[in-house]
């Protein structure tokens, strides 16, 4: 397994955090982040005067735990070659965004 997408037999191999450097803008995952927060934006811009509205964008902050998806290791038969690289699932990163969204509502309060 080496490098490419997680959907063409590509690996996440990494066992240290990204430098902000590091990090490809141009990448798909980045490309439909972007786009993500950009409506999330004009939703939050739409509503402003209705409701209030916030996000909990995790993406930078889950840069720094490559431990957080199982990679080849979850086993999926039915899946041979596709890395499961997308979902966050494994204990620790999940845990630490239930803390973000606490204090998200905290300040809302």
């Amino acid at each position: 397994m080496g490098l490419g997408s997680w959907n063409t037999g590509g690996a996440c191999r990494r066992t240290i955090p990204l430098r902000a450097n590091e990090i490809n803008q141009k990448s798909s995952d980045m490309e439909i982040r972007t786009s993500q927060i950009e409506q999330l934006e004009e939703i939050k811009r739409d509503s402003l005067k209705k409701k209030k509205f916030e996000v909990l964008d995790v993406t930078r902050v889950m840069l720094m735990r490559p431990d957080g998806h199982p990679n080849f290791y979850w086993g999926n038969k039915w899946m041979k070659g596709f890395n499961d690289c997308t979902h966050w699932c494994l204990p620790g990163p999940i845990d630490a965004w239930s803390e973000f969204l606490m204090a998200l509502l905290r300040q809302l309060r």
